[in-house]
């Protein structure tokens, strides 16, 4: 049911409410219900006596193998009409970087870098790196039978390929977490590319709305340690509303972390810890990134610190002034302790964060206190403070005239689960299920023609990103606050495709919020027209023509076809795994392979029908026999 309220701007509530009951057991920590919990990532990979393989298990906790979560989501069936597929989905996801000669899919094959580094970047041998992936990029096959020969290695752990790197990246509190992350170790950290990942829980770096033009109040929020701060309220941590520490801490706040089993991604764990929010930051490893790695870094000038911290202004310095690019919006050292985290986390992204706890949609100023930023008034005391002295500052706080896009509108979707991952190319899919939590709010957009706030009700779509950056989006069969269903077309080209739940796009009145993204994998499939299949009886060859038949850049194949004088050169059959059977028997020879032609012989004679296998798809095609 469609649920208004009136508008509800999250500062002012500061000024003109009376403040509520605090929870019995208030944060530090904060409740983990949206995006990557406060904690370090190497904490996810330390053992416990109930778990052998921690790290690996951490690493499913998003990249499923299977389809669906069975233990959270046991009702989230996979949708019908989706056929049978040989792959499954990891080794199929990295099976598609591999050059398939279809442009604008994975990069046309290309490495990009960081942990998507295969171990093998020289396999042709000629003191190179490769630029393109293939095979015996990842796979070093033992000589004694190079189609099936065994794997020199186990290719079921993950950090065979996505490496961390050592080296000290701090000197504080956090010292010891001396290692970049995997998943900062990737072109999309080095340029900042933060929302890619993270979802509008945070913007990617500059992208966002620029820091407000006004001096700071006594509402501005600080990351920690404010001046003239609320002290009305001291959390278990010593930290006081007003600060970020109030909430994103750890319970005692010291840096030995905070035990929590109630996160989502404590699944499949005993627990994992909530850490100091400096921690949290620091430990991505960002600050040992240069500028040979960051482009961002090298066309700024800056430092991987200088994202954050503005360096050249020190605590003391409280008169210094910074002066913007636009010669009129200046700050001071006391604006900048809050508006140099704005450079990813902007305040319509901070106003667009609460967690839909009951799971009924999310009415502003009416949901459970510390489960974000604007459902509650408890909220907005932890960013802003709140001491009724310092009430008529606030109000001076609200005199300005650009107020209006920090009343809340569309609220940022937490993705959780989704009903199919790999499908094959051609195929809609008709029942295909989003589950997670926020995906419909109440909230208010500003009407330009009547020069007000109006009600209105933000319901999800579902957004397609492919490995180009193009966007396919989607309107919704149907919605609840924790579902969407949504029709695939059959049109989309194989390759890799972030999903996302998007809100508040209409082109009029109001900025897009994105969830977190899953990865979809649409198979390439084999495609043979009728009649394209034919066998000449008196060779016994059959030839195929067709496409999809091969992953390899579409100049290799299995036979090699001399340009000058048409004559192949007969190579051994590729393996159970690709191949073609003509009424259960393995072809005699096989004279071609590649895509757009298949050539082999049947010894026997022509078969009544001949089965095409790729890595990707499986074809019965009845033959012409000329």
């Amino acid at each position: 049911m469609r649920k208004i309220y009136s508008p509800i701007i999250a500062i002012a509530l500061l000024a003109f409410t009376t403040m509520t009951a605090w929870a019995v057991i208030p944060p530090p920590p904060v409740n983990q219900n949206l995006g990557m919990p406060d904690t370090m990532f190497n904490e996810m990979f330390s053992q416990d006596a109930a778990t052998t393989d921690y790290g690996y298990k951490t690493c499913k906790r998003c990249h499923k193998p299977q389809d669906i979560d069975p233990v959270n989501y046991p009702d989230l069936q996979k949708p019908t009409g989706i056929p049978k597929l040989k792959g499954t989905y990891l080794p199929t996801r990295h099976h598609l970087h591999v050059d398939m000669g279809q442009p604008g899919v994975l990069r046309n094959g290309l490495i990009a870098g960081g942990p998507e580094q295969p171990p093998q970047m020289d396999v042709d041998g000629d003191g190179v790196d490769d630029e393109k992936y293939t095979c015996y990029s990842c796979h070093q096959i033992m000589p004694v039978n190079p189609w099936t020969g065994g794997v020199t290695e186990n290719h079921r752990n993950c950090f065979n390929c996505h490496k961390v790197f050592d080296g000290p990246n701090n000197t504080g509190a956090e010292k010891g977490q001396g290692w970049r992350t995997v998943h900062h170790d990737t072109p999309k950290a080095y340029n900042a590319q933060c929302d890619l990942c993270h979802g509008y829980l945070m913007r990617s770096l500059d992208t966002g709305r620029p820091a407000p033009n006004w001096l700071p109040s006594i509402i501005t929020p600080w990351k920690s340690g404010k001046l003239d701060q609320d002290t009305s309220k001291t959390s278990s941590a010593g930290t006081h509303p007003g600060n970020c520490t109030f909430c994103h801490n750890s319970a005692d706040g010291s840096p030995g972390g905070t035990d929590d089993a109630t996160s989502n991604f404590s699944y499949g764990f005993s627990s994992i810890k909530i850490y100091q929010n400096n921690q949290n930051h620091h430990a991505t490893g960002i600050p040992t990134l240069t500028d040979v790695e960051s482009p961002v870094l090298a066309a700024s000038g800056e430092t991987p610190c200088m994202w954050c911290h503005f360096m050249n202004w020190t605590q003391s310095n409280q008169t210094a002034v910074r002066t913007y690019p636009d010669g009129v919006t200046q700050e001071t050292i006391a604006s900048w302790n809050i508006r140099g985290c704005q450079r990813c986390h902007d305040i319509p992204s901070l106003h667009a964060i609460e967690a839909d706890v009951a799971g009924d949609g999310i009415i502003p100023g009416q949901e459970e206190h510390y489960n974000g930023h604007v459902g509650n008034q408890d909220n907005c005391w932890g960013c802003h403070g709140f001491d009724p002295t310092n009430a008529p500052d606030a109000v001076t706080g609200l005199a300005v005239p650009n107020i209006g896009p920090y009343a809340v509108q569309a609220t940022v979707p937490q993705l959780d689960e989704i009903n199919a991952l790999v499908w094959q190319e051609g195929s809609a899919v008709e029942g295909f299920i989003l589950a997670g939590t926020g995906f419909e709010n109440d909230g208010v957009r500003w009407d330009e023609a009547a020069g007000s706030y109006v009600d209105q009700f933000y319901e999800p779509s579902v957004q397609l990103t492919d490995a180009a950056g193009n966007v396919t989006q989607l309107a919704a069969v149907s919605s609840t606050p924790t579902r969407i269903s949504v029709t695939i077309p059959a049109t989309l080209p194989a390759g890799n495709y972030d999903v996302q739940v998007s809100k508040g796009v209409d082109g009029t009145y109001s900025r897009q919020e994105l969830s977190n993204p899953k990865t979809v994998t649409i198979l390439p499939a084999v495609n043979v027209a009728q009649g394209a299949a034919i066998c000449l009886s008196q060779y016994r060859v059959v030839i195929v023509r067709g496409s999809g038949f091969t992953t390899v850049d579409g100049t290799t194949t299995y036979g090699e076809e001399d340009p000058l004088t048409g004559e192949i050169t007969q190579v051994a059959m590729p393996s159970i795994v690709t191949g073609i059977i003509g009424d259960g028997v393995d072809a005699s020879r096989l004279f071609l392979w590649r895509d757009g032609m298949i050539a082999a012989r049947f010894n026997a004679g022509c078969p009544s029908e001949v089965v095409v296998n790729t890595l990707f798809d499986s074809k019965t095609l009845p033959l012409t026999v000329w």
